[in-house]
């Protein structure tokens, strides 16, 4: 039987802590502050900051509120159809599950390792008081839902617009990854591949093995979501209007600067795809510097350059960033627990307090 994980401080109660060797910054750390600062220089490269500045403060101010509107209320269905992934989605209110989802994207924006995902699953798995597997189950679900839908939207523009081929070969290399790893968790879930057996034979070991074989397990029971038909229409509908929204956020920014409001909405559909695919590569905390390369690099398609497409970019990621700083100091009130115990959580090996 799966043990939950008791409500308030259950950091102790669970008897979790962070070992010496896990506060040693990882080599993927540094990798990820290279990889921005690279693409930051290839970014503002040849760019003329006056201009650049002037370029900001001729910004519209409608568009950008709206911009700002659109992203909350795309973060908001996220976390909705994060909801229904739940074994049993009353187990989460929506207001917790609003919470927790931002104070996970806030943790992504400004904490290393990108531990927002794993910080996600722990604390649903305190409120909704399930296993911790189950809960990140959810997570993953959630994310590779969150993709086939991106991919989705994304093929077209690959195939009608000249997209580098650098970027191209990433989303057919994601959309095989998506598609294979949502085959393999339905087939799981729904007891079509019999892999029971290698469960019971991890349960009757001891120690770390038998605490694995407990977090499968668990795993094995979040999934149950990808079992239910009309969850999955759910989920698949509400990720697309969180993509909708998103879609509109691009065309809203493109709108709020002179030199961009004539660019055609195929190039807002392209950044959407780009922009978001390229959160997979390895970055600092914020996305920096890859979130701006991305958007330059993109717009360049359509003839935007310099000033104008580096003006777009920090609009785009600062609106972004700033809905992140927004609604994750209220998800972290709302949760009752601080932007450390979060990080304290997420640093330790999450399956440790299935035991």
């Amino acid at each position: 039987m799966t043990s939950r994980l008791p409500e308030g401080d259950f950091t102790e109660a669970s008897g979790l802590h962070v070992p010496a060797d896990r506060r040693k910054i990882p080599w993927t750390f540094w990798l990820g502050v290279v990889v921005s600062l690279v693409c930051l220089g290839l970014a503002v490269q040849g760019i003329d900051f006056r201009l650049l500045w002037k370029q900001l403060e001729s910004a519209r101010p409608g568009p950008i509120g709206l911009a700002f509107g659109l992203m909350v209320a795309a973060l908001t269905v996220r976390a909705l159809r994060w909801r229904l992934l739940f074994p049993m989605p009353s187990q989460l209110s929506s207001g917790h599950a609003i919470a927790i989802s931002a104070v996970g994207q806030f943790a992504n924006a400004v904490l290393p390792f990108r531990l927002g995902e794993l910080a996600r699953g722990v604390l649903a798995a305190r409120r909704a008081r399930l296993g911790v597997g189950a809960a990140m189950a959810t997570v993953v679900a959630d994310r590779l839902l969150d993709m086939l839908t991106l991919l989705a939207i994304g093929v077209p523009p690959m195939v009608i617009f000249p997209l580098p081929l650098f970027i191209s070969r990433s989303i057919l290399w994601m959309g095989f990854v998506v598609v294979v790893g949502m085959a393999v968790l339905w087939l799981w879930s729904g007891g079509r591949v019999h892999w029971r057996w290698g469960e019971e034979w991890l349960a009757a070991r001891s120690g770390v093995m038998g605490r694995f074989a407990s977090l499968v397990g668990s795993f094995r029971e979040g999934l149950a979501c990808l079992s239910n038909g009309r969850v999955l229409r759910s989920a698949l509908g509400l990720s697309t209007l969180a993509w909708g929204l998103a879609f509109l956020y691009n065309v809203a920014l493109l709108y709020a600067f002179e030199s961009t409001t004539k660019v055609p909405l195929s190039a807002a559909l392209a950044l959407l795809v780009v922009t978001n695919l390229g959160s997979a590569i390895p970055s600092a905390p914020g996305y920096i510097g890859v979130a701006h390369y991305l958007a330059v690099l993109t717009l360049s398609l359509w003839l935007v350059h310099g000033e104008s497409a580096m003006a777009y970019a920090i609009a785009w990621h600062g609106i972004w960033y700033l809905s992140m700083l927004a609604m994750g100091p209220m998800g972290l009130i709302y949760e009752s627990v601080s932007l450390g115990r979060v990080s304290q959580l997420a640093a330790v090996m999450p399956w440790r307090a299935e035991g």
